[in-house]
């Protein structure tokens, strides 16, 4: 029981790490933004989907919603770590 309460403890701990250091949210105006996010193993759509959904809130933007104008993964090569795929979400706020 204790292993699988720190076992979860420690996931959390690095998604808010792999969050911080491997996401990047541009806002391009006031109602428009780019989500930049490495495709990591072990966190689904869902996760990247939640992450975006909480920096729109953080930056104070689209408080009717937002559509997502395009979305594409992208595969970067040559950095430090070798290839890594990258998804690239573009978003405009709702009108309200």
């Amino acid at each position: 029981m204790t292993a699988v309460i720190l076992g979860g403890l420690t996931m959390m701990g690095c998604e808010s790490q792999d969050r911080l250091t491997q996401t990047r949210f541009i806002a391009l105006s006031d109602t428009e933004f780019v989500y930049d996010a490495v495709v990591i193993h072990g966190y689904s759509d869902e996760d990247r989907t939640r992450w975006l959904n909480d920096e729109v809130t953080k930056y104070g933007m689209c408080t009717n919603g937002f559509d997502i104008i395009d979305k594409r993964r992208v595969e970067t090569v040559g950095s430090w770590l070798g290839s890594a795929e990258r998804e690239i979400t573009r978003g405009k706020c709702k009108e309200g």
